[in-house]
């Protein structure tokens, strides 16, 4: 009797065993992929492309090769080089779903927005029927995620953004982003992002961005620590800060500082004046955000307003205490 229950189970094991492999030979097949992006291609109204998708539960990683949405008019607004993504199954058992690392190179999003205000990549993934009120389902009471997620590293490495409207374009490049030690449930994480070589266009007018980066610290869904720097053809921006109790009463700690020469302003002007000198704003906060303590300064240097209106320079300060705004020049 129990050398049957020992073949049994060899049986059991043996069959388990062909069955994930079938499974992780098929998942590489280009039927499988076929299948998959058919399913998700009847449920959108855009279209999804993919060169080659692979996944392994045996090895615990996703990869993803040639991705592409196109929109309603066969355009391209989402795409990407490569997806990789590696993650612990045991984890599962206690409730997590960790992933260690996860990396996308060279996603590229094209957003257009319409004179309506219709989004591209939204009308590729939300038919109208699901966005239309009358369609809309009662929502249940929100209990939250009932596992926790935790990522280790996320990175996103030379992605690129263009966002058009009939009034404004911004085009994005070189952007850098870096995430670590993510932890859903402890509201907790580390952000890092750079971008150069970018512009901003609003009707005729176009702002060039050499680099800009931008550093975040979430604690306990609480506080934040930030810092962001920005170099420009119109001004450099320096910010540093803390914001406390962001959820319940809201707290700031901050300093701000951005500097420029007066002479690129004058594209914005349209020729009305014509200014000159080198300008420096200091804008320093404190408290909570409805009555908080601030002070400001505006300097500047060799100050030309016109060919016949100059000055040696400009001076204004301004505090505001216990919501009393003083101005002095």
């Amino acid at each position: 009797m129990k050398k049957k229950i020992t073949l049994a189970c060899l049986g059991l094991a043996c069959t388990f065993f062909i069955i994930v492999l079938s499974l992780y030979f098929y998942a590489k097949t280009d039927h499988a992929k076929n299948l998959l992006l058919n399913k998700i291609n009847i449920a959108v109204p855009g279209t999804l492309l993919a060169e080659n998708i692979e996944f392994s539960l045996i090895n615990s990683y996703v990869k993803l090769d040639g991705i592409q949405i196109k929109d309603r008019q066969n355009i391209t607004c989402f795409k990407f080089k490569s997806l990789f993504a590696v993650f612990k199954i045991s984890s599962l058992f206690n409730k997590v779903f960790e992933i260690t690392l996860l990396t996308v190179n060279s996603p590229e999003i094209l957003l257009i927005k319409d004179t309506i205000g219709h989004i591209n990549i939204i009308d590729a993934l939300i038919s109208k029927d699901q966005k239309s009120p009358e369609k809309e389902i009662t929502k249940k009471e929100n209990k939250g995620l009932p596992i926790n997620v935790i990522v280790q590293k996320a990175q996103v490495i030379e992605g690129a953004l263009t966002f058009n409207d009939p009034s404004m374009q911004i085009e994005l490049r070189s952007l850098n982003i870096d995430i670590i030690d993510v932890n859903l449930f402890e509201q907790q994480l580390s952000l890092t992002s750079r971008l150069k070589n970018s512009r901003i266009r609003l009707k005729d007018k176009e702002i060039l961005i050499e680099n800009f980066s931008f550093l975040s610290e979430l604690e306990q869904g609480s506080k934040i620590d930030f810092e962001a720097e920005l170099e420009s053809d119109l001004c450099d921006f320096n910010a540093k800060g803390i914001a406390y109790n962001i959820v319940k009463a809201p707290e700031i700690d901050f300093n701000i500082t951005a500097t420029s020469q007066l002479e690129k302003l004058n594209r914005f002007l349209e020729n009305t004046i014509n200014l000159g000198g080198f300008a420096k704003m200091t804008l320093a906060g404190k408290g909570p955000l409805n009555n908080p303590e601030a002070a400001f300064n505006l300097d500047v240097a060799n100050l030309k307003i016109d060919e016949y209106l100059k000055g040696d320079g400009l001076n204004l300060s301004a505090s505001l205490v216990d919501r009393n705004l003083s101005i002095k020049t």
